[in-house]
C-alpha cells in the first residue's frame, strides 16, 4: 500500500469553535483588505459557522491561504499517520526590535479644550471603521463591529478625560485597539465563543511610565464569535492585524 493511500484513509478531523471562530477572523480581515467582495463574505460566513471539518474550512479559505491552525498530516512510518499541530504562536521566540529605549521620554497626552464632547461611537457593520491620528476620544466610546471591523487607535488621540471608557462588541467581526507603549490600560473584557484581550502577554504592562496626567484607559465589552484584540505600538508603527 502506499503512502498516498494511507493519507486517503486518514479520518477526516472535526473542526472546534477555535477552528471556526479563526476561519470567521480570515474572512474579516480579507475583506477589510479588499481581498474578497462583501458578497463573497457574506456567503462564506455562514458556512464557516456550519463547518463540521476542518477541511471544509480549508476549502473556504483555500484562496486566502488556508486555516493556519488546522493540522497537517505527517507520515512517521509506513502504513502510520499522525497529525501534528504547528507551533503556538506563544512558543515562538519574538523579537522586540520596535520597542524604545528604556530611557526614552514618553510623550504626554493632548487634551481637547473643555466642554469638547469628542468621538462616543464607531460602528462597523458588515463594513469597516478605522479611528486614527488625532482624533477626539470621548471619555466614554463604543465600537460596535458586527460581521465587519473596527480599529480604535489611541496613540495620537484627543483625549476629553483622564479616564476613558472603550467599550468593545465584537459579534462575528473583529475590533483592534491600540494604544501607545506607556498607557496605564485595564482591560475587563469577555469572550464568549471568540476573544477579548491583550494580543499577546506582553503588552499588558507598559514599557515605559506615563507623564504625570496622562489618561488612564479602561477597555471592556464583548467579543461573541469575534475578537478584540489589544495591542501597544509605537507611534506610526504599522498594524496589519498580526503583530510580531
Amino acid at each position: 500500500m502506499s503512502h498516498d493511500d494511507d493519507f486517503q484513509d486518514a479520518p477526516r478531523q472535526r473542526a472546534g469553535d477555535a477552528d471556526r471562530q479563526q476561519a470567521i477572523e480570515a474572512l474579516t480581515r480579507a475583506w477589510r483588505e479588499g481581498r474578497i467582495t462583501r458578497d463573497e463574505f457574506q456567503e462564506r460566513s455562514p458556512q464557516a459557522l456550519g463547518a463540521v471539518y476542518l477541511d471544509e474550512l480549508d476549502d473556504l479559505l483555500s484562496d486566502l491561504g488556508g486555516l493556519t491552525a488546522s493540522p497537517a498530516p505527517q507520515a512517521v512510518e509506513p502504513g502510520v499517520v499522525s497529525y501534528q499541530s504547528p507551533v503556538p504562536a506563544g512558543d515562538l521566540i519574538i523579537q522586540d526590535s520596535w520597542q524604545s529605549e528604556p530611557d526614552e521620554p514618553a510623550l504626554p497626552a493632548v487634551y481637547a479644550p473643555e466642554g469638547t464632547k469628542g468621538s462616543a461611537l464607531s460602528v462597523g457593520v458588515m463594513s469597516g471603521v478605522d479611528r486614527a491620528g488625532e482624533w477626539t476620544v470621548a471619555p466614554t466610546h463604543v465600537s460596535i463591529a458586527v460581521m465587519g471591523g473596527t480599529s480604535i487607535d489611541l496613540r495620537e488621540a484627543i483625549f476629553t478625560s483622564d479616564t476613558t471608557i472603550v467599550t468593545c462588541f465584537a459579534i462575528m467581526g473583529g475590533t483592534d485597539v491600540i494604544v501607545p507603549p506607556e498607557m496605564d490600560v485595564e482591560v475587563n473584557g469577555i469572550g464568549f465563543m471568540g476573544g477579548f484581550g491583550w494580543e499577546k502577554p506582553r503588552y499588558v504592562k507598559a514599557t515605559r511610565p506615563a507623564p504625570e496626567g496622562n489618561p488612564r484607559v479602561i477597555i471592556n465589552g464583548l467579543g461573541f464569535w469575534g475578537a478584540v484584540n489589544i495591542v501597544r505600538l509605537e507611534r506610526g508603527e504599522e498594524y496589519d492585524g498580526q503583530s510580531t
